[in-house]
């Protein structure tokens, strides 16, 4: 779960020389984030394939909304 180390120390280097910072996570299982505090936000993108880095920019830029959509619902029984 522990990113290696120099991934820990680029997010802190960056962390610490930006006014505001966006983390953004593309990966397939949970992550330590030691960093997590000090970050203004976090954007988990999980497994979303090539085209992750355009529809990330699209969300950090407001150009689109990903109004909380599941790929998949249980229909509930009445």
């Amino acid at each position: 779960m522990r990113l290696p180390a120099e991934q820990l120390a680029l997010a802190d280097a960056v962390i610490a020389a930006a006014k505001k910072t966006v983390v953004v996570l593309t990966c397939g299982a949970p992550v330590e984030l030691p960093f997590a505090d000090k970050a203004d936000a976090i954007l988990l993108t999980y497994l979303c394939g090539e085209a992750t880095a355009a529809a990330a920019a699209e969300i950090l830029f407001g150009k689109t909304n990903p109004s909380g959509k599941l790929a998949q619902s249980t229909a509930s029984a009445a």
